[in-house]
């Protein structure tokens, strides 16, 4: 075959034809890389929010600990007044109803 104008547009139209079906493709892959990084984004929220509330949570944590501690010492000194009570008045310790529970917790 020799060179011909025709055949050459041919070649040029089929050339065409080819990158108009890889830009389609392209257009799919894109969309199909947009809604990952949508997810991934959503997934990255997710895990922020978790991150947060974990800090939330172990702040309230330590605050109740600290209570816990604040309890256990104002308990002692009942405990120390019930035994300074019962002492002056020797009245015997197993007198006060209770007080084996109070003094485990």
């Amino acid at each position: 075959m020799s060179w011909h104008p025709l055949n050459e547009f041919n070649k040029v139209e089929e050339l065409e034809k080819k990158v108009i079906a890889l830009e389609k493709k392209l257009d799919k892959y894109d969309l199909v890389l947009s809604v990952i990084l949508d997810e991934f984004k959503n997934y990255r929220d997710q895990v922020n929010k978790v991150y947060n509330a974990q800090d939330v949570l172990s702040d309230h944590i330590d605050i109740l600990c600290e209570k816990d501690k604040e309890i256990h010492e104002k308990w002692d000194v009942l405990n120390k007044g019930i035994n300074l009570i019962s002492t002056m008045n020797n009245i015997p310790k197993a007198s006060f109803p209770g007080r084996k529970q109070m003094s485990s917790i």
